[in-house]
């Protein structure tokens, strides 16, 4: 079986003044995730509050990309938070779930005709994104090391 989200995101704004205006958001159903390389379903319970923000808000790589892996991001945060595993491991599972989102884009494009110049280019740009991001979070960890 390959990486995959199980279902979708379910959330509701709670405190839209966190978070520098971002807010925090609770998941209103739990959102799960399988993870290929860990052999395992990773379970975010419902009412887990989450701000997307265990991606760090480095200027380039969030103001390009930031927004488009929430569900990616909200396994990373319950990874993280809670302690699940230790941090440069919930790095990797967060690029194997973007790649597992970019994956289901790439499905539905297939899935609507998108001819095979459009899956190579999407699929090139997509890759590029979750290398950024998850490029950014290793950074991150890193720094949070040594700190």
């Amino acid at each position: 079986m390959n990486a995959e989200f199980l279902g979708p995101l379910q959330v509701e704004l709670v405190a839209p003044w966190e978070s520098t205006g971002r807010g925090h958001w609770a998941l209103l159903s739990p959102l799960q995730f399988y993870s290929e390389r860990l052999d395992v379903v990773i379970t975010v319970p419902a009412g887990f509050i989450t701000d997307f923000a265990s991606v760090p808000k480095l200027p380039l790589a969030y103001g390009l990309f930031g927004g488009l892996y929430a569900s990616p991001a909200v396994v990373h945060d319950f990874l993280c938070r809670e302690k699940v595993m230790p941090r440069q491991k919930a790095d990797r599972v967060f690029l194997e779930a973007m790649r597992a989102q970019n994956a289901a884009e790439l499905a539905w494009m297939a899935l609507n005709g998108a001819d095979e110049e459009e899956m190579t280019d999407r699929k090139a740009g997509l890759e590029g994104q979750s290398q950024v991001m998850y490029a950014a979070v290793y950074a991150y960890s890193a720094l949070r090391r040594l700190a």
